[in-house]
């Protein structure tokens, strides 16, 4: 509504309010409502509003100059614009998959195993309550070992929030102690045996995923698509200088 028309409507609503005030009080006689309290209420509440409407200012518009501006658009936290002008896809955040393969001398219900099975589970609560740590695969019962050529596998999959929570808890944890005892319970293997990449967060990789990425690895050497502890990459893609990598 433009300002003229709402003072127009102020005023005659004023004048009206007015009216029926007086003729409620019995001030203006000839008319059904004159000497009827129930106007000389409802009067004062028109005029006041009428008096309210005429005195009010439009709240201002949006800059006509200025571009649309989605109502469902936050206005904080804008994607960047290229220079065309179209938005830039936002980066989701990342998270780093590992993957780690054992071939076991026996199959984990021997007796033989039976150390190692009680340290892997202390292990995997230990690497729950680790800082950085995000998931650990869990096998199902009977699940835990994975038949490959002739080999039985031990399959480790985790995410963890970066390099160092991960090199933190395989080099500075209990867990390296499970390490320095693997000889007794699983056969040398085809190195590297351990495979690095980067997710998406809430990614969960499954035993398959972290197979193929170690096999990845060994036959086309470390890339953002898998790498090493030694040789790493961060979650752009790009190869960390020695420097910048946790040392073991």
């Amino acid at each position: 509504m433009s300002r003229p028309v709402r003072v127009v409507i102020g005023v005659l609503l004023l004048l009206v309010g007015a009216l029926w005030t007086l003729q409620g009080l019995g001030y203006v006689g000839g008319s059904a409502m004159s000497g009827v309290t129930l106007w000389a209420v409802i009067g004062p509440i028109v005029a006041v509003a009428g008096l309210g409407l005429a005195l009010s200012r439009p709240r201002p518009g949006p800059d006509p100059g200025s571009p649309p501006q989605d109502s469902n658009e936050p206005t904080t936290g804008r994607r960047p614009c290229r220079p065309d002008g179209t938005l830039e896809a936002m980066e989701a955040p990342r998270e780093l998959a590992q993957v780690n393969v054992s071939i076991a001398r026996a199959p984990l219900d021997d007796p033989t195993m039976r150390g190692f099975v009680s340290a892997f589970a202390r292990t995997a609560d230990l690497a729950e309550r680790s800082p950085g740590h995000v998931w650990h695969l869990r096998p199902a019962p009977g699940e835990e070992t994975v038949s490959r050529d002739g080999r039985l596998l031990v399959v480790n999959v985790s995410v963890w929030r970066d390099h160092a929570s991960l090199h933190d808890f395989v080099y500075r944890s209990s867990h390296g102690q499970l390490l320095s005892r693997g000889r007794r319970w699983f056969h040398p293997s085809t190195q590297p045996s351990t495979a690095l990449w980067w997710v998406e967060a809430g990614t969960r990789p499954t035993t398959g995923e972290g197979l193929d990425r170690l096999e990845h690895l060994r036959a086309h050497g470390p890339s953002p698509t898998a790498f090493s502890l030694r040789r790493q990459f961060d979650a752009e893609g790009k190869e960390l200088p020695r420097s910048a990598q946790p040392v073991s």
